[in-house]
């Protein structure tokens, strides 16, 4: 058999590759903590930074989810726009009218012009054919004075021609002018139209406006309109303006409107589910506007009313503990609960105690030795280990500031339990209001006889052990869990299973294990390839050899005892 037994090496080699996996898994898990952390300090920096939002959008009365106001914000843009184009659309035609004036008169200046033009230039002929009569005349009787004439007849023609010239010019730019004047007016007719669409949308745009303002929209919005029911169009168009400056910062763009629908859905889906039993929610579509309205007790609100309500029974229900419910409150906490739940403490508190003495009579050859800590959870808030330090003090000694500390601790945590589950019957809210194991938590202390003292056993510490240290100090605390959970029910059997017990763990140390393990009391079963348990710390065991046949199937076992002193076959 001995000749048959394969070679260790390779286990020790496998061994020994595990420790070095394990060790790295344990510095991989350490850096995966730290971020973790990390992650966890950026949540809360995300948190804080979105309550300082919170509190600069309520100083400046601003809110900070506005879904339903984007789309009114578009609809005052688009008004706007609507009032700007109508404004610039009136602003042309005017000019053009304008300018048609001004063509006109111009127009019948030029022909007035022409006019007088051809009635000198008739004169000029009437003239030039006297002056030609009176020409022929002189020329019968003067001979010098013939040539002045005829240079005077000669002025006389080419005056005629400017004249003529002047008048055909008068005529273009008379054409010229009236067809400039049909295009102005066809353009005039156009505009005109346009104005006149314009102030249609715009009579619809201001009507939808002041009928969404005359309901609950610009209260839930938290954006105050100022408008009278029998306001005109431009106080209409003064009160959009102002809504718009006033959500100026807020995106409007698609993206962002987008987003805003998607939250607000998610929101009133959340929203209708708490509140089902308390309001009825409806989000119903106006055009591009989503308008939330709840029915409470049959009458219908907006989401600021619905808030108002809610935030009043909220008071009313934290004002429903009257002085004699705070008396009866109070003997309470100075009653049976007290004492239950200050002796379930102390008897926890005890039994860790136990355990530790137990667990520090086991140190390894490398001087490693576990303790447990049951202490308040840091994560828990700063009064509940000022509540449990007074849960433990004589209710006779307690002053009044002591009391009403109690008061509010349990206060709160009753606030707690409705607000996590507000369908849970009281007595299960009431359960976990008492549940004192939800304050602590257990820690596992690690001394390895280095002068350090005791450190908390982390991923990182126990990474740094030896192969039998690690299961040391991860099989001790566990014994220990065992042993206490087997202590509610003293005559029940107290089995304990290992598979392959202690591998890696030295003789001596697994000598002191098996002594706690009997000092605690527990019942073991055990598999082992080498293990036969013959330690003296161990008072007795039964040992079942499995036993194969050469070339036969059939499995059979030798049993032996060890009775702490030796092993025996059994008969």
């Amino acid at each position: 058999e001995l000749r048959r037994r394969p070679d260790r090496k390779p286990y020790a080699d496998a061994v020994g590759d595990l420790d070095g996996a394990v060790k790295k898994v344990a510095l991989l898990e350490d850096q995966l903590r730290a971020q973790e952390e990390r992650l966890h300090e950026r949540e809360q920096d995300v948190g804080r930074s979105l309550r300082r939002l919170t509190e600069l959008a309520d100083r400046h009365s601003l809110p900070t989810a506005l879904p339903a106001l984007d789309n009114l914000e578009d609809a005052l843009r688009t008004a706007e726009t609507t009032g700007t184009v109508w404004h610039d659309r009136r602003a042309d035609a005017r000019a053009a009218g304008e300018r048609a004036e001004l063509a006109a008169e111009t127009a019948g200046e030029y022909e007035r012009l022409a006019v007088e033009a051809v009635e000198r230039a008739e004169e000029a002929a009437a003239g030039a054919v006297v002056l030609a009569e009176r020409l022929a005349a002189i020329e019968s009787t003067v001979g010098v004075e013939h040539l002045q004439v005829l240079e005077q007849l000669q002025q006389a023609q080419t005056s005629y021609q400017v004249c003529r010239r002047l008048i055909k010019s008068v005529h273009d730019e008379l054409a010229r002018i009236n067809a400039r004047l049909g295009r102005l007016k066809g353009e005039l007719g156009t505009a005109e139209d346009r104005h006149a669409e314009a102030g249609r949308s715009r009579d619809e745009v201001s009507e939808r406006f002041r009928r969404l303002a005359a309901g609950h929209l610009p209260a839930d919005a938290r954006v105050p309109v100022e408008l009278a029911p029998e306001a005109g169009v431009r106080a209409v168009l003064e009160a959009a303006r102002a809504v718009a400056e006033r959500l100026s910062a807020v995106p409007y763009e698609h993206k962002n409107v987008r987003e805003a629908e998607a939250r607000l859905q998610d929101a009133f889906h959340h929203a209708r589910e708490i509140l089902a039993d308390r309001a009825d929610l409806e989000l119903a579509p106006d055009e591009d506007v989503q308008v939330l309205t709840a029915t409470v007790s049959g009458v219908r609100a907006g989401a600021a009313a619905l808030s108002a309500a809610l935030r009043k029974e909220r008071d009313e229900r934290r004002s429903d503990i009257t002085d004699v419910e705070r008396d009866l409150f109070d003997r309470t906490l100075a009653g049976d609960t007290r004492r239950h739940l200050a002796d379930r403490i102390r008897q926890a508190t005890a039994l860790v105690d136990g355990m530790n003495q137990r667990l520090e009579r086991v140190r390894t050859a490398s001087r490693v030795a576990v303790r447990l800590v049951w202490q308040v959870d840091p994560t828990q808030s700063a009064g509940t280990r000022a509540a449990r330090d007074l849960l433990l003090r004589d209710p006779a000694g307690l002053s009044e500031s002591d009391k009403e500390a109690l008061y509010v601790f349990f206060r709160d945590r009753v606030e707690e339990a409705r607000a996590d589950d507000s369908s849970a019957s009281w007595e299960d809210q009431l359960m976990k209001v008492l549940d004192y194991t939800a304050w602590h938590r257990f820690v596992v202390k690690l001394d390895r006889g280095d002068g350090q003292g005791w450190q908390d056993l982390t991923r990182k510490l126990h990474g740094a052990l030896s192969g039998g240290e690690k299961a040391i100090a991860l099989h001790l605390p566990l014994f220990a869990a065992v042993a206490a959970h087997y202590q509610t029910d003293p005559g029940c059997p107290r089995f304990i299973l290992l598979d392959e017990v202690f591998v890696g763990v030295d003789k001596t140390n697994r000598g002191q294990v098996f002594d706690l393990l009997v000092d605690l009391g527990l019942d073991l079963v055990l598999t082992s390839d080498h293990e036969w348990c013959e330690y003296r710390e161990l008072d007795g065991i039964a040992i079942h050899q499995l036993i194969t046949g050469d070339g036969d199937d059939a499995v059979t076992t030798a049993r032996f005892v060890w009775n702490g002193y030796r092993t025996v076959p059994a008969e």
